[in-house]
């Protein structure tokens, strides 16, 4: 029910997101269509364009709406390419110039007087659909130059059974007029996610599966007639209707933690109840016998900003549930050994900074007889080993090791977040109850992510041979 009330929530912010970042690129461009250079701030428009597009695509992605995979996509792709797509749906469209270099595409004449996205579309060079003879011209005139032309040419949305509507010959005139190579994307999607027959303000079927396949390149001494290669780029973009393309779902979440948490049941309570021992009499032998005298860490801006929150210690003292749920979710002996590895390293590398450059954080103004719970930390953790606050550290090591731990079995958006979230508060609570100041949170965090960067790397997929295409008939 959770998950579901989140996609629901995600859909629609989703579209709530697209509408106002194209109010706000249209609020910022539609002053310079009146001043300066149409031609080079185009390319800066373009840049723009795409960055707010793949900022979209990415927050759709992380939110667990859609899940899309790339084929064919993995190196630079060159310009001065015809980009011939089939069009299922609203959003491949903005998906393909997300990922496309300096591309520009034929939009209806609506869109290009959509007042809403209207200035902006104009500004990247964009070209309006209803030119006739001069649409033909203009688009070879950019493709000559360099730009990507991303085009439809069924002229609107795919058939929901993956039937084509007849493709209009006009981008094999515009790759003849430019002497451009043509490149299809065939695109697949699931049923119902913004398609014809589906409004997109009616939720559909979530998350959905986006696939889009670069195939080889048809080089521009090989078009032939603009009858030919119309009849033939159809050909390879007819594709069978997508339901029989979507990958299996994931498994059900919580019979796989389960599973992860009896995999070493006896192992892993022995090895973090020893390593916590060890770590936690070293910690104390050196906060109470400092070999060289306290440094006090200064106070900052940011300081001033957090109030004393009392209330905070609970997010401070829920590190030691939080921490340990990591490891206990690991069911691979070798990233129990790395993670052990990393986490005994970095106490290793925060003890030594304590020892050799012993800190302590500045005396607060407070009674702290009026706050038992604090006082009973404040006399079992005095103000010493301050910088780097190994609380946060391993904060922020927990939670880069959640993100990636969380993605690899497809927990959904929502626990990524509050993973986010509860590393964060762990982090806030330090600098609220006054345990640590700015300072040590900013070298805490530093030292988190650098051991998570060694330790969680993205493991490299296995190589794979992709799909050859159908060969491409002599036109």
């Amino acid at each position: 029910m959770m998950r579901a009330s989140w996609l629901r929530f995600a859909y629609y912010f989703s579209w709530l997101l697209f509408g106002l970042g194209g109010l706000a690129i249209n609020l910022a461009y539609a002053p310079l269509l009146l001043i300066g250079n149409r031609g080079k701030m185009g390319r800066h428009a373009r840049r723009g364009m795409r960055w707010m597009l793949d900022l979209w695509l990415r927050w759709m992605g992380f939110s667990g709406i859609v899940r899309v995979t790339w084929k064919g996509f993995e190196g630079p792709l060159p310009g001065g390419v015809l980009y011939v797509a089939n069009h299922p749906t609203l959003v491949d469209a903005p998906f393909l110039l997300a990922r496309l270099p300096d591309a520009v595409c034929i939009l209806k004449p609506s869109l290009m007087r959509n007042p809403l996205i209207g200035p902006a579309v104009h500004l990247c060079g964009y070209v309006s659909g209803d030119k006739g003879v001069d649409l033909i011209r203009d688009a070879a005139h950019r493709v000559s130059e360099g730009q990507s032309l991303l085009i439809f040419p069924e002229g609107t949305r795919t058939l929901s059974d993956g039937a084509l509507h007849p493709l209009r010959p006009g981008f094999a005139l515009i790759a003849q007029l430019a002497k451009a190579p043509v490149r299809i994307i065939r695109v697949r999607s699931s049923p119902h996610m913004a398609r014809k027959d589906w409004p997109w303000w009616q939720l559909p079927p979530v998350p959905g599966w986006f696939e889009f396949t670069l195939e080889e390149l048809i080089p521009a001494d090989r078009l032939g007639p603009p009858a030919a290669l119309t009849q033939q780029v159809g050909a390879w973009l007819s594709v069978p209707p997508a339901a029989h393309f979507l990958p299996p779902p994931p498994p059900p979440l919580y019979p796989l933690l389960a599973a992860r948490l009896r995999t070493f049941w006896l192992a892993k309570p022995l090895g973090m109840t020893a390593g916590m021992s060890a770590f936690f009499l070293v910690y104390f032998a050196i906060l109470k016998h400092p070999q060289f005298p306290v440094f006090t860490m200064p106070l900052t801006a940011p300081d001033h900003w957090v109030p004393f929150q009392p209330g905070a210690l609970l997010l401070y003292v829920s590190l030691w549930l939080y921490v340990p749920l990591l490891p206990a979710l690991l069911d691979k002996p070798r990233d129990l050994l790395r993670y052990a590895l990393a986490a005994f390293t970095m106490a290793v590398f925060g003890l030594c900074c304590f020892l050799v450059w012993p800190t302590a954080t500045p005396t607060p103004a407070l009674d702290w007889a009026q706050y038992p719970s604090m006082a009973f930390l404040k006399s079992l953790d005095a103000a010493g080993n301050a910088c780097p606050s190994l609380h946060v550290a391993f904060a922020v090591f927990t939670a880069a090791g959640f993100q990636r731990l969380l993605r690899e079995i497809q927990a959904g958006s929502l626990l990524l977040l509050v993973n986010l979230f509860w590393s964060f508060g762990i982090a806030y609570s330090t600098m609220a109850t006054r345990q640590h100041v700015a300072l040590d949170v900013l070298a805490g965090t530093l030292l988190g992510l650098l051991f998570a960067a060694f330790t969680f790397k993205k493991t490299p997929p296995a190589p794979t041979t992709p799909p050859e295409p159908q060969p491409l008939s002599p036109l």
